[in-house]
């Protein structure tokens, strides 16, 4: 956030308080699933490898 490590993402729900916490509101799950803001690389935003 504003070229700081704000912290790992391991789910959707990271990036969707990471984004909270930047000032979006009303981000939520479904949000983040659906929005163009999000680039997702390879599967989308139900699949993580850890």
């Amino acid at each position: 956030m504003n070229d700081q490590f704000v912290g790992m993402a391991y789910g959707l729900q990271d990036i969707v308080e990471f984004l909270c916490l930047a000032g979006l509101e009303d981000v939520d799950d479904e949000w983040g699933r659906q929005s163009g803001l999000i680039e997702w690389r390879g599967d989308g935003p139900d699949s993580w490898e850890h």
